[in-house]
């Protein structure tokens, strides 16, 4: 049998950003309809949320408990600046249905293999990222949902049929950016060198590179989503 690598992307469970972001969510009812997505820069940087981590959370909560982005209520007395264990424990509070996992000290490659896992478990991940040149007057710090993964997959073929030989490796994660000079309302592609350093690539992404500090992985409790291999 013939074998052929292709290159795909994977994306977090009903998302949807052909035009305008927008998700699957449920009415009280329990019919489902598409729901949009506030803009990037809607509302400009908050002085209450200058890396933007409590915005990244509101998106991601609605999207994965599919929930109006207007009831993602965030708890009370979060800190303007939070560290890694502040984020997760508010994800947690707000997602019941989801296992947080933290990967506080990432290194090398594994915000990519672990996100990647949470990608295929039908989750996603959020990410700090610390530029390594600020001197120019951008944000040192924010934070990145991740909700999509490239990979490179391999397929069989025989008697007209393909079919999945392996679930493939990950290339790239694709990253919507907040409280970051990097995009307005698009994904961006990032990799990972052998050192941990992030590159990024977008419209209009600036030439900078960007280390992983803190990373969340958020996986679903229950078994009705199926569970592909894992990258651990």
């Amino acid at each position: 049998m013939d074998e052929t690598t292709h290159l795909t992307h994977r994306f977090t469970r009903g998302l949807r950003f052909d035009g305008l972001w927008t998700y699957s969510a449920l009415t009280p009812s329990g019919r489902a309809y598409w729901a949009r997505l506030p803009a990037t820069r809607a509302g400009g940087m908050a002085a209450a949320d200058p890396q933007r981590a409590w915005w990244c959370v509101r998106q991601c909560v609605a999207v994965l408990n599919r929930r109006p982005w207007r009831s993602a209520h965030l708890p009370s007395g979060l800190p303007a600046q939070p560290e890694c264990g502040d984020v997760a424990l508010a994800l947690g509070a707000m997602l019941a249905d989801w296992n947080v996992k933290v990967l506080d000290e990432p290194s090398t490659q594994a915000p990519l293999l672990r996100s990647t896992d949470a990608l295929l478990a039908g989750g996603c991940s959020l990410l700090q990222l610390q530029t390594e040149d600020s001197s120019d007057g951008v944000q040192a710090v924010f934070w990145a949902w991740v909700i999509g993964v490239e990979m490179h997959e391999r397929f069989q073929r025989a008697k007209r049929i393909s079919a999945f030989d392996m679930p493939g490796r990950p290339g790239a994660l694709l990253i919507w950016p907040f409280g970051s000079p990097l995009a307005w309302n698009h994904a961006l592609r990032v990799t990972v060198d052998g050192e941990g350093l992030c590159d990024v690539d977008g419209l209009d992404a600036r030439a900078s590179r960007y280390r992983c500090t803190a990373a969340i992985m958020l996986e679903p409790l229950s078994n009705d989503i199926a569970v592909n291999s894992s990258f651990s």
